[in-house]
């Protein structure tokens, strides 16, 4: 038993190992909320979209099924390819933390713009007229801003949260089956996807 200049006893404190697994505790528990809450709402915004897409493009702007099909998978296409933009900001100039944020913001952004142009009136084309080149642009800018901010998040999240543990502890070691669910799930939503379509 320590005791202190005046012949008190101290209590014992936490010793190293407890120290530690305090801190990992209150590091996940702080980081986690944010990470699966970004990660839904992401998953949420992008499935939302692309999924009702082709019909805002017929039914709203008036395009053609062939070519709302096409547009929308041009957009999808940019999806998992500004994927490499953000991974690169990541790892060489911002880290993870700073990519998601920036990139949420601009996703943020993006859907915001994209609500926009549906709901204020002038943005939308009338039921028989041809969008303007304005309505366009405004369009297909904000799924672009959409597309961006995918891309900045897709590739960081995921890892961002496996930063989170320490891979010397047993404890939290994750089997790596985990990883293929995960896998498994995107590709089973997309063959979802592509029967809707047929």
């Amino acid at each position: 038993m320590d005791y202190d200049e005046q012949d008190m006893p101290l209590l014992p404190g936490p010793n190293d190992r407890q120290q530690k697994q305090l801190q990992k505790r209150s590091k996940l528990l702080t980081v986690c909320p944010f990470i699966l809450g970004n990660e839904f709402c992401e998953r949420l915004a992008y499935y939302g979209l692309a999924t009702n897409f082709v019909t805002y493009l017929t039914h709203i702007m008036g395009v053609d099924a062939a070519t709302a099909a096409i547009e929308v998978m041009v957009f999808e296409g940019t999806c998992y390819v500004t994927p490499l933009l953000g991974a690169y900001l990541a790892d060489s100039h911002w880290g993870r933390y700073k990519t998601i944020l920036v990139f949420s913001t601009v996703y943020l952004g993006g859907m915001v713009c994209l609500a926009l142009t549906s709901w204020l009136p002038g943005l939308t084309p009338g039921p028989y007229d041809d969008p303007t080149l304005l309505q366009n642009a405004l369009l297909f800018g904000s799924l672009g801003v959409i597309a961006l901010g995918t891309g900045g998040i897709k590739p960081n999240v995921s890892a961002f949260g496996a930063d989170q543990f320490d891979e010397k502890d047993p404890q939290v070691r994750r089997p790596p089956c985990l990883l293929r669910v995960r896998r498994l799930e995107g590709i089973m939503s997309k063959l979802r996807q592509s029967q809707q379509r047929w």
